[in-house]
């Protein structure tokens, strides 16, 4: 015959707890298999097991995540691999041996708790300056978690999640960890979006819970606040000393911001001065003006890469990359300087010395667009 010795912390045969989780419904999952407590090895954990773990605990099998790998801490006791179909009553009835598993490999199970504290699928933006920026956070089984970027997540991502939060759509932020340190589980990875879906999980994406990823990889939105402060797609020119003058401003989601000068021409001037109501405009007349020379604009910078046809009736209806640039600085703010008529309009080409101590000497300054400027004196003899 044979004589076993029950361990001291003897357990009976398909009980589970899990541990290291805060909360009764996750944690590193810990199975009893012949009266002892071990660990499940993640590298084949499905949701089906996770069902059947979840189910003993007393949790619902619906929406039960499989977490394959150590979040909650490492496990104790002998390493199992455990496969259920998801209708066994508890895991002795699942297929089940030991094996050597890494530690970083330790399981974890998220059950569904009775009243979760937010809706699967629920999304928020968080750590930012405001409510519409931010780290982007996902909702599932009552626990907020990250949401991995890597090397898919980009503006078609962003516009999704803004579009969800009730936002204009917005950008992907690029930088590492713009908004801080995520904490908690790494729900959604390889999350690949059209663009134009109104929930971020009806783009396609790994299994949830499935893949970790490093907080570097945060994904991260920054997305435009409606307002009633402008109307959207208007213009206005700042800085300027008279009205055809002036950085040109638009009101996007309610807010003025500036226009990168990066790809800025005539004929973006030109579809600026016409939106502004000047006649008999073309792009001979309308002259782009570089380098925040109407002084720096506050702000979003809206544009960059600007490029019109020169029919267009608005500015917002010429092509750009995206909304809200991010390669561009206000010292970039582009400008206009609109033609005009009328009797007290200087003549195009007219010159005059000015601030001379005699009207034979002075600055030269020549007149273009009924505007007098100045002279560059590079090349002056």
């Amino acid at each position: 015959g044979v004589v076993c010795q029950v361990p001291d912390h003897s357990c009976r045969n398909g009980e589970v707890h899990l541990i290291g989780g805060g909360t009764k419904n996750k944690g590193t999952a810990q199975v009893c298999f012949y009266q002892q407590y071990g660990t499940i090895c993640g590298e084949r954990l499905s949701n089906s097991t996770a069902s059947v773990i979840c189910a003993s605990l007393g949790y619902s099998r619906a929406g039960a995540i499989a977490i394959p790998h150590t979040i909650y801490g490492i496990g104790i006791g002998p390493v199992h691999n455990v496969s259920c179909s998801g209708t066994e009553r508890n895991v002795t009835q699942c297929l089940h041996s030991t094996i050597t598993c890494p530690q970083s490999s330790h399981a974890a199970v998220l059950c569904k708790p009775t009243n979760p504290a937010c809706r699967d699928g629920q999304i928020r933006l968080v750590n930012g300056t405001s409510r519409a920026v931010g780290r982007v956070e996902v909702c599932f089984n009552g626990e907020w978690g990250r949401v991995c970027g890597g090397g898919s997540w980009d503006n078609r991502e962003a516009n999704v999640v803004c579009r969800q939060l009730g936002f204009m759509p917005g950008n992907a932020t690029t930088q590492p960890a713009p908004y801080g340190k995520g904490s908690g589980i790494s729900l959604l990875d390889q999350v690949v979006c059209r663009g134009n879906e109104t929930l971020l999980l009806s783009c396609t994406h790994a299994q949830v819970g499935s893949r970790e990823c490093t907080y570097q990889q945060d994904a991260s939105a920054t997305c435009i606040e409606y307002s009633p402060f402008c109307v959207n797609g208007s213009v206005r020119l700042q800085g300027g000393r008279v009205q055809n003058e002036g950085r040109v401003e638009m009101c996007i989601g309610g807010q003025w911001g500036t226009i990168c000068d990066q790809g800025w021409n005539s004929t973006a001037a030109k579809v600026v001065c016409r939106q502004l109501g000047f006649p008999n405009i073309t792009a001979a007349l309308a002259i782009a003006i570089p380098h925040a020379s109407y002084g720096v604009g506050t702000g979003r910078i809206w544009f960059d890469q600007v490029r019109c046809h020169g029919d267009e009736p608005s500015l917002l209806q010429c092509t750009h990359p995206s909304t809200l640039s991010l390669t561009c600085s206000h010292s970039n703010d582009a400008g206009v300087l609109c033609p005009v008529t009328g009797q007290h309009c200087c003549v195009n080409g007219d010159v005059r010395l000015a601030n001379g101590t005699s009207s034979n000497e002075g600055r030269v300054e020549v007149c273009y667009n009924c505007v007098w400027g100045t002279v560059c004196d590079s090349g002056w003899n």
